[in-house]
């Protein structure tokens, strides 16, 4: 049941419902806590007072910096009463840019009373470790909008903030690391790992669903894996988005790089293992570039085509496995990512319609694909990463044997159910993430 929060003017006061004064004990004292505030206060049972309202005094609600606007729900035992949900969204960079997200971020608020509480977006400048305290918004049912001010810390938090290819990925881990400090378990989906600690993670048990890979030391390894495999990936190590992806292909007279970004590819062709260096060294940095193996993948109409499957714990903090996508990668590209002009369908009509499989080979596939993603993440967590949001990329090669390609954990933005003409699945895996954040919130 949601509760209203109602102000009257005693002092350290709540008055309940007289149905709430049995779970209580009949305690004369409480502890009433919202999130990481607690206050003692004295109880009153009220007959009078509807079932769906709480009535706390007004120097309370001031204290525990309680906002009236939401509907809460209640947990009470024995001599404490908790006051919830309160989530915090890390969404945003910088102010300047949350204020731009605000009407996206409402599909996380879509049916607001399966959450209800506090729901609270901020920015990374919007964090005060000092104090305690961020400026944000907060969002209010009543109206559906945003309402700007300075609040108390959440009780569970979640990111997703793309941070890793900016100036602030030190800030940001800085920040998450202090709120998880305080919050522990409540924080998901960090600390993040790379592609490499991807790869060190699952190599023991999934080493025959990973292409092999090396982390780039200096240009060396690059021809080296480019001798042995002639078709080979360099990527970020905490890269997003199939950006600064390079694709070297070993020729007769040579070697070809594509790169490029935004969809603009580019295309190098290299005679000398002098130029071929040189050409790397002048743009990797050791350590912060993998080099893998490129895994002969179906394509469709001569497109790059992988998987993306969206897994998610819902509230019971169980994984679940949501949808498998199909991306098709844009004309000429390298990459699959929608944001470098891919597109995408539901995987059941890649399966059926583009690549007539029969139903028991797309059973088959389905099966794989799921007993993969479910173990591996369940390694992953093993190692001490605390997920529950994430987007597998699988890709399928010619004998139809699937591969992990990736792992993304910072913030695998399920949009890419909107470009599969999935707007039901969208709006599932956002409420997911809340209906999480509130089963670790205690509720």
């Amino acid at each position: 049941m949601l509760y209203k929060i109602v102000p009257n003017n005693l002092v350290s006061t709540v008055k309940i419902p007289a149905e709430l004064k049995e779970e209580l004990k009949n305690s004369k004292e409480v502890a009433i806590k919202y999130g990481l505030q607690t206050q003692k206060i004295e109880v009153i049972a009220e007959s009078s007072l509807s079932k769906d309202r709480l009535s706390l005094s007004t120097n309370t609600i001031h204290e525990l910096s309680l906002p009236l606007e939401g509907l809460y729900e209640l947990k009470v035992n024995g001599e404490e009463i908790i006051i919830g949900p309160y989530i915090g969204i890390l969404a945003a960079l910088t102010s300047d840019s949350l204020e731009k997200l605000l009407p996206s971020l409402s599909t996380y608020v879509n049916k607001y009373e399966r959450i209800g509480g506090s729901i609270m977006a901020f920015a990374l400048d919007g964090v005060d470790q000092e104090n305690h305290c961020i400026q944000g918004y907060l969002y209010n049912p009543s109206n559906a909008m945003w309402n700007k001010g300075i609040y108390k810390y959440p009780n569970s938090l979640f990111s997703i903030v793309e941070a890793s290819l900016t100036d602030k990925w030190k800030a940001y881990q800085s920040i998450m690391y202090h709120f998880r400090s305080y919050l522990g378990n409540r924080v998901f989906n960090f600390p993040n790992f790379s592609k490499w600690e991807m790869n060190k993670m699952l190599t023991k048990e999934f080493h025959s669903y990973l292409p092999e890979t090396v982390v780039y030391k200096d240009a060396d390894d690059i021809l080296n894996m480019l001798d042995k495999h002639g078709n080979i990936f360099i990527k970020p190590v905490n890269g997003r988005l199939g950006k600064l992806v390079y694709k070297a292909v070993l020729t007769k007279s040579g070697a070809i790089i594509h790169y490029g970004k935004n969809g603009n590819q580019k295309e190098r062709q290299f005679h000398t293992k002098k130029h071929f260096r040189y050409f790397f060294q002048s743009r990797l940095s050791g350590g912060e570039y993998i080099i893998q193996k490129s895994i002969d993948l179906i394509t469709y109409h001569h497109r790059v085509m992988d998987l993306r499957v969206i897994m998610v714990k819902d509230q019971n903090k169980r994984w679940r496995l949501l949808g498998m996508l199909t991306r098709f990668g844009a004309n000429g590209s390298i990459v699959s990512n929608i944001t470098a002009g891919g597109r995408a369908e539901m995987a059941s009509k890649t399966f059926r319609k583009r690549l007539g499989l029969p139903r028991d080979i797309q059973k088959r596939l389905y099966r794989q694909i799921k007993d993969i993603t479910f173990h591996s993440i369940k390694e992953v967590e093993a190692h001490g990463y605390h997920c529950g949001n994430i987007g597998f990329d699988i890709g399928i090669d010619q004998n139809l044997k699937p591969w992990i390609i990736e792992i993304n954990n910072q913030n695998p933005d399920h949009y890419i159910a909107l470009a599969a003409g999935s707007r039901s699945l969208f709006y599932r895996a956002r409420m997911m993430n809340m209906l999480y954040a509130k089963s670790l919130a205690g509720f």
